[in-house]
């Protein structure tokens, strides 16, 4: 229990110290306040996806929404990053387009509030 706790801590604090960064690397590479839209929506929908959640976690039990709820945070950091990288490279602009971080920003971003429910609740 003590393991899943230290776990637990770790991601949320590894978590929360690099949305304070991207917030200020988007604002740095074009996107102005989206970052901090999109962390008010994560919250948004952690707080929406509380109340469908635990019906989730008894049908599939705690460690697989552990589980499922931890890769959600890979998601969203992915798409953070992938907006870095096409802000500090000329090569990736060709490829990543504006709009096509949008949508993934926007279902990192709905799978984050969903997975962090998952967390909170299993």
């Amino acid at each position: 229990m003590i393991y899943l706790s230290l776990c637990f801590f770790i991601q949320f604090l590894s978590n929360a110290a690099a949305a304070t960064v991207v917030t200020k690397a988007l604002r740095e590479s074009g996107f102005g306040n989206l970052g901090f839209y999109f962390l008010a929506l994560i919250y948004v929908l952690f707080g929406l996806s509380s109340f469908i959640t635990p019906n989730f976690v008894r049908k599939f039990g705690p460690n697989l929404s552990i589980v499922l709820g931890s890769i959600t945070f890979a998601f969203v950091m992915l798409a953070f990053s992938l907006a870095t990288l096409r802000a500090h490279s000329e090569t990736y602009k060709q490829y990543i387009t504006y709009n096509a971080l949008l949508v993934i920003f926007i279902i990192g971003i709905l799978a984050n509030g969903f997975g962090s429910s998952l967390l909170w609740i299993a």
